[in-house]
């Protein structure tokens, strides 16, 4: 029998893991339930797909003990659900329809955020304009009033420098003609 970390893409940690929770052949890897290996930490629905399609080839070819490569940050992502040429691609179909699904909700999920944050995006933007529209206003409002009561100034300063004698006399005839409403 075939050893679970003789498996593509089980290493130590994951072999002892899947060891300690009843997986210990290949065969048992894969003959497991995708969704009790999703639950397993460092598995998701992804990966527990590609290993159970690694253990199904372990076990149809016989045991190669081969690790993932690791991939460089700019290479392109390792197609899981990929049959080796010659093999039997019977649980592929299933595989691969299964991972699409979570795909397909994936790059919904990432449009749909996507056009939240454009959409919040666009409401700051607007509420950013009405502010700065507001304080426009406020200002420009402040100035007209300034302006206003400048010109009242001036036309109190002009008032009283017209004044000058004439005003002195109006008000003697008014307290004039007042006392002579008396008498």
């Amino acid at each position: 029998m075939t050893s679970v970390t003789n498996v593509r893409g089980v290493g130590k940690a994951l072999g002892q893991e899947l060891s300690r929770r009843g997986i210990k052949t290949a065969q048992d890897l894969a003959s497991a339930d995708p969704g009790n290996l999703a639950a397993i930490p460092r598995i998701g629905p992804r990966r527990a797909q590609a290993l159970i399609l690694a253990a199904n080839q372990a076990v149809a070819g016989g045991a190669t003990p081969a690790q993932p490569k690791a991939r460089s940050a700019t290479g392109p992502k390792p197609k899981s659900g990929r049959a080796e040429p010659g093999k039997s691609e019977a649980p592929a179909p299933k595989i691969e329809a299964a991972a699409k699904k979570p795909d397909a909700e994936a790059k919904a999920r990432k449009a749909a955020k996507i056009r939240a944050k454009a959409e919040k995006a666009a409401r700051k933007r607007k509420e950013m304009e009405e502010a700065i529209r507001k304080a426009k206003e406020k200002l420009k409002a402040k100035w007209k009033k300034e302006k206003k009561k400048e010109k009242e100034r001036k036309a109190r300063k002009e008032a009283e420098k017209g004044k000058g004698k004439t005003g002195k006399k109006d008000k003697k005839s008014k307290k004039e003609k007042k006392k002579a409403k008396k008498k």
